[in-house]
């Protein structure tokens, strides 16, 4: 819902009354500017325009409480506002990135901080009902891109593996993904990307979550699922005793962290 004013009047308000999470750091001069040339354009319903804007602001600064403007003051939730703006874009690249910031707002406590959030759980849940009903005949599209990055690129294979789970979750089936089939198990590539970003913790996670560990431990299975069992043999020597304790506190893990915790398994 877009908010027609976005100062609220006040006689008591603070520069930032909320602490940012672990890991999260703030250069609120550098990303009021840019916050506030996003939400001028938020404000006008030009989504597009807003995005750059209140993508570098959050960046800058991710999470801030409430902003002083003289004697009014208003909520910072960059999350949400761009979660919005790539809802409204409406195709099927921006529901993606529209749930990741929605995932993101709800993880970084924005509810806690505005009502403007209070149709959060609304779009969430409409963004993941059209991803949903994208499901198609073959592997999702984003899984044969997250195999084409597999090995040489981990940021884009984990993007594309979380895409195709949001899409329809691991079923194991061999479907035509290129020159030959693959089982269609994009959360177990998910983890090992993770594990190679070094979000040993996030991977872990996700690997909890994997239900074919069965399935690709029967030895009438070993040829067939040759490198998912390679995987799978590296994500239990990584997850097992001290080794998933391992925390990274940076704004990769911190993104992951949220997304693996609120995405589908």
């Amino acid at each position: 819902m877009v908010v027609a004013c976005l100062l609220v009047f006040s006689t008591v308000a603070s520069e930032a009354d909320a602490d940012p999470p672990l890991g999260t750091s703030c250069d609120w001069k550098r990303a009021k500017p840019e916050f506030t040339s996003g939400i001028e354009h938020y404000s006008r319903k030009e989504w597009e325009l807003a995005i750059p804007g209140l993508s570098k602001a959050a960046k800058l600064c991710p999470v801030h409480g409430k902003v002083m403007e003289e004697f009014s003051y208003y909520y910072y939730v960059p999350f949400f506002y761009l979660g919005e703006c790539h809802y409204y874009l409406s195709t099927t690249e921006n529901s993606f990135n529209a749930l990741r910031h929605f995932y993101l707002s709800r993880c970084l406590e924005e509810p806690t901080r505005s009502d403007i959030t209070k149709d959060l759980n609304k779009l969430t849940a409409d963004c993941r009902r059209g991803l949903a009903s994208k499901r198609p005949q073959q592997h999702p599209p984003e899984f044969n891109e997250g195999l084409k990055s597999f090995d040489h690129d981990w940021d884009r294979t984990a993007e594309n593996m979380w895409d195709a789970l949001q899409i329809e979750p691991d079923d194991g089936q061999m479907k035509p993904s290129g020159r030959w089939p693959d089982p269609y198990l994009p959360g177990l590539r998910l983890a090992k990307a993770l594990v190679e970003l070094g979000c040993v913790q996030e991977a872990c996670t996700q690997y909890d979550r994997f239900q074919f560990k069965g399935l690709l431990a029967r030895e009438d299975t070993r040829t067939k699922f040759q490198t998912e069992r390679q995987i799978m043999a590296q994500l239990d020597a990584e997850c097992a005793g001290k080794n998933r304790e391992r925390t990274a506190y940076n704004a990769t893990c911190q993104r992951w962290r949220c997304w693996v915790r609120e995405g589908r398994p």
